[in-house]
């Protein structure tokens, strides 16, 4: 199973996630060089000035980097969900059964900001296909969502009703979907390693609390 960052007992003040290019240019002529399009994009993200300011921050923090060895593991990073088309009703926090109490483990019922579904198949490698809108707001280009582990963005979205969508996404599907499948909106993230060995190490002010930056990219395997 692959761990998730706990963003929001870690949470990042400069999260950034773009998709990084293989374009290929060839020499310069005149002032000018040719551009093709290589292989697909890969996404690589940064977490910058992780707030870790409590021994439980640090704990986990250090946990972290235990559990991923350097490069060797996988984790799941969170997208920031800010300027998705998340309704401003959603329910994010656990809510308890009707007579106050959880389910046995502690948890409970957690709402969502979005319900948005393929309506056909799509196989590995695709870049567009139709959506549902049963709850949420506007899609537009630029959103983030992810199938299971992997991420996407949209390119373009083209309403066909109130409720349906034509859209185009990248990078291509690293993996088939199903009709019936959820696009998720609120909460995306994406399978990814360490960029080096050495991200995890965490200098501390006075042996007390830091704000460590750690870089990803796009686990591809």
């Amino acid at each position: 199973m692959t761990i998730q960052w706990p963003r929001k007992l870690l949470p990042p003040q400069a999260p950034m996630f773009h998709l990084r290019g293989m374009n290929i240019s060839g020499p310069i002529a005149d002032g000018a060089s040719d551009v093709i399009s290589g292989d697909a994009p890969f996404w690589v993200a940064t977490y910058g000035s992780i707030v870790t300011t409590t021994r439980d921050r640090v704990m986990t923090f250090n946990a972290i980097a235990s559990m991923l060895e350097g490069r060797l593991y996988p984790i799941l990073v969170p997208y920031c969900r800010m300027y998705q088309p998340v309704d401003d009703d959603a329910t994010y926090e656990p809510v308890p059964h009707s007579d106050g109490t959880f389910f046995s483990d502690g948890s409970g019922y957690v709402g969502s900001g979005t319900e948005i579904i393929i309506t056909g198949d799509r196989p590995e490698r695709a870049v567009n296909g139709s959506v549902t809108i049963a709850y949420g707001d506007t899609l537009q280009p630029g959103q983030v969502f992810s199938f299971g582990e992997r991420m996407y963005r949209t390119n373009s979205v083209i309403y066909t009703s109130e409720s349906t969508a034509d859209i185009k996404w990248q990078p291509p599907l690293r993996e088939p979907v199903a009709a019936g499948d959820e696009l998720e909106f609120t909460d995306p993230k994406c399978r990814m390693r360490l960029a080096s060995d050495d991200e995890m190490m965490l200098s501390l002010d006075m042996n007390r609390r830091g704000f460590p930056t750690v870089n990803f990219v796009e686990d591809l395997v």
